[in-house]
């Protein structure tokens, strides 16, 4: 959009004239990999968290074939260990 000059009709016509795929790419720009380690780290960061924060076991509704889904409640501890690592 800002190649666009914040038009959304200019952005349509720029992705209908080059396609989706292509147009994507040439608004955007390719992260680089300093980025993508960021990002990975990141994500790789918040899976541990989920799979090693404490939390209550909470059961689902069950579903029509009688499967029960079970979650672990812990809705404000990630956030909080989330802000608490990366407060300045």
């Amino acid at each position: 959009m800002v190649h666009a000059d914040g038009s959304v009709l200019k952005t349509y016509e720029h992705l209908r004239e080059h396609g989706l795929v292509e147009g994507l790419k040439a608004i955007w720009p390719m992260p680089t990999a300093v980025a993508w380690k960021i990002i990975f780290g990141f994500g790789l960061f918040e899976a541990v968290l989920q799979l090693l924060l404490p939390g209550k076991r909470f059961e689902g509704p069950i579903s029509p074939t009688g499967n029960v889904p079970v979650y672990k409640v812990r809705a404000v501890t990630p956030g909080v260990k989330l802000d608490m690592n990366f407060a300045p």
